[in-house]
C-alpha cells in the first residue's frame, strides 16, 4: 500500500523535478504537508543535492538509497557521502548534520538533534566514527527515547500552632474590663498604728538628734 501511495504522490510533483528526485521524496515525512516553515523546499533541496552527488551515481548509492527506503530494513547497505571539514551539510543557507538532516527527512520530522539518534552496530560509516564517509542510510539509525524522569516526591507541609512573633496589640485588642497599671507599682505606707512602727520612728529620731 505505501509503494502505491508513493507513486501516486511522486506524479504531483512537478514535471521538472528529475525522475529520482521524485521517487525519494515520495519517501518523504514532511512533504506534502502544510509548508508553513519552509521545511518541504528545504527537504526538496536537500533530496537534488544526492541526485546530483557525482560519487553517489558512479558507486551506485542512489539505487541503494531508494532500496532502503522500499524495503525499511537494517540489513540494507550503507548509503555514504563525504564529511564536509565540520562535519556539517549545507542545504539552502541552512547547516545540518548529515545523518540528522536524511533521517529527519524519511523517518522522524520531529527529530530535532544528532543525541537522539543511536547507529546500529553493523553500519561502517556511521556518523561517530568519524571517517571520510558518513553513512546517511536512515535505517542505519535507530531513535533514542528521552528516559522517563521519576516523581519528585513532594513532603506535606508541616504546620507549626505556635506563632514566631509576639502579635502587636493592634491585633488583640485589650479587653475593656481590664485595669493594667502605668510605671511602677505604688508603695504602700506602713500603718502607724502598729507597735513596732513606733518603735522605728523613735529610734530614727533619736540618732538623728
Amino acid at each position: 500500500v505505501s509503494n502505491v501511495n508513493n507513486k501516486m504522490f511522486s506524479g504531483l510533483l512537478p514535471s521538472s523535478f528529475n525522475p529520482a528526485t521524485k521517487r525519494l521524496l515520495s519517501f518523504a515525512k514532511n512533504v506534502g504537508n502544510n509548508d508553513e516553515d519552509g521545511e518541504e523546499k528545504w527537504s526538496e533541496q536537500a533530496v537534488k543535492s544526492l541526485v546530483k552527488n557525482s560519487n553517489l551515481k558512479k558507486s551506485g548509492g542512489l539505487d541503494d538509497l531508494e532500496f532502503a527506503l522500499a524495503n525499511p530494513d537494517r540489513r540494507t547497505k550503507c548509503v555514504t557521502i563525504a564529511r564536509s571539514m565540520d562535519g556539517r551539510h549545507l542545504e539552502s543557507h541552512r547547516k545540518g548534520l548529515p545523518h540528522v538532516i536524511y533521517c529527519r527527512l524519511w523517518r522522524w520530522p520531529d527529530l530535532q538533534s544528532h543525541h537522539e539518534l543511536r547507529p546500529i552496530e553493523r553500519c561502517e560509516y556511521a556518523f561517530h566514527l568519524k571517517k571520510d564517509q558518513v553513512c546517511i542510510n536512515p535505517y542505519h539509525y535507530g531513535r533514542v527515547e528521552a528516559p522517563v524522569l521519576p516523581p519528585v516526591l513532594v513532603p506535606p507541609q508541616v504546620h507549626n500552632d505556635i506563632p514566631l512573633e509576639r502579635p502587636s496589640l493592634d491585633e488583640h485588642e485589650l479587653p475593656a474590663n481590664a485595669n493594667y497599671p502605668v510605671g511602677p507599682e505604688p508603695v504602700m505606707p506602713l500603718p502607724l498604728s502598729l507597735p513596732g512602727t513606733c518603735l522605728l520612728l523613735s529610734v530614727f529620731f533619736y540618732f538623728m538628734y
